[in-house]
């Protein structure tokens, strides 16, 4: 069948003549398809449950959820933002003796956290440069909406810690009463201002203006509350962990966190973004 045949034009052809960037020989159609689609999270260890949990509460048809059942998906750590574009570097030195740029190679997707304090925040000069890089190689990513992957938990999550964790409940109280946008940009687990050199928190005199407008709707009592941060142990490596673990988390209670944002289907454009890749 010539390539004139086709009613829909494939994403690639295998051919034994090739000479456009979607056409292979099949010794590099062996190298590229057999290769797993790799997803590279700042920190694979702990972020990957984020991505787990949308596939197995948002992938209708279990294509995804297969595709990781079988290896065929995997999470490579990125170590960090700004190491980002020396992982996917070395990633590419498979490729190097390839006939074609060694990036045409490549199966990844690139998730990042925002990082943004507030909605209107820009991007910070890390982010834009890595945003560069890989829309100049046509590296498929997104990058994430609210602050970090834990500000997407559900708030059914926060008051199953306020019954388990006693130490938490003042926390949790003073969270539930944010609006729904705070929520998505707050530091979770370090609170709401800088620490002073004794480490306790400084006060809210001490944002900026636009984050002093950001947080003027939450009451001196609840930021103090706030400002402690949730102070749960190795934050970081157990927090995640409730996105595949906890019956809170499904399809309804993650939805509800991101209804109100500019891109409310954020959580499916993630998984259509990871399809086009399989």
């Amino acid at each position: 069948m010539t390539q004139q045949q086709f009613t829909s034009r494939p994403d690639y052809f295998v051919t034994h003549v090739t000479t456009r960037n979607n056409e292979f020989t099949i010794p590099e159609a062996d190298k590229f398809f057999n290769q797993p689609v790799s997803i590279i999270l700042e920190n694979n260890l702990n972020d990957a449950y984020f991505i787990k949990a949308l596939i197995k509460h948002f992938d209708k048809d279990g294509k995804l959820q297969y595709h990781l059942d079988n290896g065929w998906i995997t999470f490579i750590n990125g170590g960090g933002c700004t190491n980002i574009e020396n992982a996917i570097k070395a990633m590419m030195q498979s490729y190097t003796n390839m006939p074609k740029d060694a990036m045409k190679y490549l199966r990844c997707f690139v998730l990042i956290d925002s990082d943004k304090e507030y909605y209107e925040q820009p991007l910070n000069e890390q982010k834009n440069r890595l945003m560069t890089f890989l829309d100049s190689h046509n590296i498929t990513h997104h990058f994430l909406e609210k602050r970090t992957m834990e500000n997407y938990m559900p708030d059914e999550v926060f008051l199953w810690y306020k019954e388990y964790d006693k130490s938490l409940r003042n926390w949790v109280d003073a969270y539930i009463y944010l609006t729904a946008e705070q929520k998505d940009y707050i530091n979770i687990s370090k609170g709401l201002t800088e620490k002073a050199a004794n480490g306790q928190p400084q006060g809210r005199d001490t944002l900026n203006p636009n984050l002093q407008e950001f947080y003027l709707s939450v009451s001196d009592s609840n930021f103090d509350k706030l400002n402690t941060g949730f102070t749960l142990t190795n934050f970081k490596a157990e927090f995640p962990k409730n996105y595949l673990e906890n019956h809170a988390v499904h399809e309804k209670s993650l939805s509800e966190r991101t209804e109100h944002q500019r891109n409310s289907k954020e959580l499916s454009e993630i998984l259509d973004k990871i399809n086009y890749m399989i």
